[in-house]
C-alpha cells in the first residue's frame, strides 16, 4: 500500500472519530428543548432516529417537542412509537392522553364508556413480555387452587378455598382476554390521522362509483388494513371501514 492510501485511511478514520455520537446529539437536542427551541430539538431527535438509534426515550422526547410546536398528530405518533418500545410507561401514557385532550375535534376514542376505558387503562399496564408471564402464572395458580378446592375440606375452610378459586379464575379470564388482545394488536399496523378532517372513501380509485363514507379527524388512531395506490384501507371498528389518502395518515 502506497503512502497516499495510508493518508486516505487516516483521514477516513479521523472523520469517523469526529462524527458526533448519538449521546452528543441527544444532549444537543435536550439543550434545544430546555431553551425553548422546540423545532430544532425535534429536528435533532429526528436525526438521531434516522441515524439508526431508535429507543423509547428518543421517541418520547420527540413527541414532547412536536407537542410544544403544536403538531399534535406527530406528537401522538411518537408517543405511540415510544409505547411500542416501552409499553405501560406512565409519563408517555399521560402525555398521550394530554395530547388527545388538546385536539380541536374530539375523536371517538374520547367517548369510550367507563367499562371499556377501565379495560384500556388496565391493558396499558402490560407489555408483550409481562402479559405472557402474568397469563401463565394465573393459569398455574388457578390450576393449583382448583386442585386444592376439591380436597375433602369441610365447612368454613372449604368455602374460603372455593371463593379464592373463583377469584383466581376471574383473574385468569381477564388476563386471557388481555393476552389475546395484545398479541392480536401487535400483529396489526396502525396510523394516526394527520389532517384536520379527511374523507374516508368507498374505493381506492377515483371512479364514478366512489363516494364519501364518513370523515375522520386529526389524531384519530386507525388500523391500516392494506395499501392500494395512493390510499390506505383503514378500519376504525363498528364496521367503519374505507379508503383514505396516504398523505392524511402517519404510520406508527
Amino acid at each position: 500500500m502506497d503512502i497516499n492510501k495510508y493518508i486516505l485511511l487516516i483521514i477516513l478514520l479521523t472523520l469517523g472519530l469526529l462524527k458526533p455520537s448519538p449521546s452528543t446529539d441527544f444532549h444537543l437536542a435536550n439543550s434545544y428543548y430546555e431553551k425553548g427551541e422546540f423545532e430544532k430539538a425535534a429536528e435533532t431527535y429526528m436525526k438521531i432516529i434516522n441515524d439508526g438509534y431508535e429507543n423509547a426515550e428518543t421517541y418520547y422526547n420527540l413527541g414532547n417537542s412536536y407537542y410544544r410546536t403544536g403538531d399534535i398528530a406527530k406528537a401522538i405518533v411518537n408517543y405511540e412509537r415510544a409505547l411500542l418500545l416501552r409499553p405501560g410507561d406512565g409519563d408517555t401514557l399521560s402525555n398521550l392522553r394530554l395530547a388527545r385532550m388538546n385536539l380541536a375535534d374530539k375523536t371517538d376514542e374520547d367517548q369510550n364508556i367507563p367499562l371499556f376505558s377501565s379495560y384500556s387503562r388496565l391493558k396499558e399496564k402490560f407489555s408483550v413480555h409481562s402479559i405472557t408471564g402474568s397469563f401463565y402464572f394465573s393459569l398455574y395458580l388457578f390450576g393449583f387452587m382448583l386442585c386444592i378446592s376439591i380436597l375433602p375440606f369441610t365447612g368454613y375452610i372449604k368455602r374460603i378455598f372455593k371463593v379464592i378459586t373463583y377469584l383466581t379464575f376471574a383473574i385468569f379470564l381477564i388476563l386471557s382476554v388481555i393476552y389475546y388482545d395484545i398479541y392480536s394488536h401487535n400483529s396489526k399496523s396502525f396510523g394516526i390521522i394527520s389532517a384536520d378532517r379527511a374523507a374516508v372513501l368507498s374505493s381506492p380509485d377515483d371512479n364514478i362509483a366512489t363516494r364519501e363514507l364518513f370523515y375522520v379527524h386529526l389524531g384519530t388512531k386507525a388500523q391500516i388494513i392494506r395499501s392500494g395506490g395512493d390510499r390506505y384501507e383503514i378500519y376504525l371498528g363498528e364496521d367503519r371501514r374505507g379508503w383514505i389518502d396516504k398523505t392524511a395518515v402517519i404510520e406508527i
